[in-house]
């Protein structure tokens, strides 16, 4: 069967296919957390795809195809490669979302300026009217990125004609499709021909059109067969390329800042809240209901996120040395209660507090341990002190059923 959903006054149809989509290709909607080659917002990026080979890039106007190299050589500038798919003689003005997807990724990075929180993820994504009553849609099957040439009754298949500008050639072998580049090709095989019937389902034609490149290096369809006029006729175009990605998380982020940033260790609470600690060089760091602000240099950090990704606090745990969180755990004894471990290089002006009856050391010296329990709640630490002496490295940290935290390291 297919499906119909009523979108900017028109009935967009979901061509019937013979493989699902897959979870691994989704589209996601650029908010301004995408940047351009110059740390600047791709704002005219409407959707994207980029953990494949090539990447996908939707503007209202162009689909983008980006191949990159990404050269390990601090010396050697890394390679990329685009080709702007044009659909020429076209009225294409607006590119759409289809199938929302429960899936959606947050970015909490200096450089993208406000937290970008629930950007969405579709499955597809749809041109309509690119010619007379044509849509052209992408989506994705288990071999990879696909598109469809939607005919609705009335539609010409003559009219669509596409242009590659960038590609480094373009030709036809073999009845497919295949887009040069200094980086990769893309090979589009043979299109498949069918109509969606009267009674919704799919009937695949005994014919099926070929791709001819003209004069001017465009790429039309001919050899179009007989079809039923008051039918939707569909060309289904397959990229036959492999996706590369893996199956989406329920969500996912970067977290981070214009520095150095890493992460070292997670836990969870039994409600579902995420503790994640580590090191960052970012001044713009992206800190929220912290007890520390600054950040003079290498500091630790520690946060909490909710079960949907969004940070519940997260701040700066450091002072003049640098410091670094290596592991976090809580203690699902007492909700309200957490452990970080790290390291220091002897920060003078360390946040310590003592607790009593715990073990308390306030004696600065360089490359020292760290101890602090935290408020899960607000983040704030209730005990903090220094561990070990000189080269201690405390890096693992488990807590029993009892409540006993248990620290492993070298000294």
């Amino acid at each position: 069967t297919y499906n119909t959903v009523r979108y900017i006054e028109k009935d967009i149809i979901t061509p019937p296919d013979t493989v699902a989509t897959s979870n691994a290709y989704t589209f996601e909607e650029n908010r301004g957390q995408l940047l351009n080659t110059d740390t600047l917002p791709q704002s005219n990026i409407r959707f994207y795809h980029k953990e494949s080979i090539p990447g996908v890039y939707f503007s209202d106007t162009s689909v983008t195809y980006v191949w990159s190299k990404i050269d390990t050589s601090a010396t050697v500038d890394d390679s990329l490669h685009r080709v702007d798919l044009k659909f020429i003689n076209s009225d294409v003005e607006h590119v759409y979302p289809l199938e929302k997807q429960e899936d959606y990724f947050n970015y909490y990075l200096g450089q993208v300026g406000v937290p970008k929180e629930r950007i969405p993820l579709y499955s597809r994504v749809i041109y309509p009217d690119i010619y007379l009553k044509t849509d052209a849609m992408f989506a994705s099957n288990n071999i990879g990125l696909k598109h469809y040439f939607i005919m609705h009754v009335g539609g010409n298949p003559s009219s669509i004609e596409m242009k590659f500008n960038g590609a480094d050639s373009v030709k036809i072998i073999n009845d497919s499709l295949y887009i040069y580049t200094s980086l990769g090709i893309l090979k589009q095989v043979q299109a498949k021909a069918f109509i969606i019937s009267n009674t919704n389902n799919r009937v695949d034609l005994n014919w099926q059109p070929d791709y001819f490149k003209t004069g001017n290096g465009t790429i039309i369809f001919t050899n179009i067969g007989s079809y039923p006029i008051d039918s939707t006729l569909v060309f289904e175009c397959d990229w036959g390329n492999p996706s590369t990605a893996s199956t989406n998380p329920y969500w996912s982020t970067y977290l981070g800042g214009t520095g150095d940033d890493v992460a070292y260790d997670l836990a969870t609470d039994i409600g579902g809240n995420l503790y994640a600690v580590g090191q960052t060089y970012s001044t713009n760091f992206p800190i929220i209901y912290q007890y520390q602000t600054d950040q003079p240099s290498g500091d630790a950090f520690y946060g909490s996120f909710n079960p949907n990704g969004v940070r519940n606090w997260l701040t700066y745990y450091g002072g003049s040395g640098i410091e670094s969180g290596n592991a976090i755990a809580i203690d699902n004894n007492t909700l309200a209660r957490g452990y970080a471990i790290g390291t220091t290089t002897g920060s003078s002006n360390l946040f310590l507090t003592n607790l009593t009856g715990a073990f308390n050391d306030g004696n600065i010296n360089i490359g020292k341990g760290f101890i602090l329990r935290f408020d899960t709640v607000t983040g704030f630490p209730d005990w903090a002190t220094y561990f070990g002496d000189w080269n201690t490295k405390p890096n693992s940290l488990a807590i029993n059923n009892s409540g006993d935290v248990f620290i492993r390291g070298s000294v």
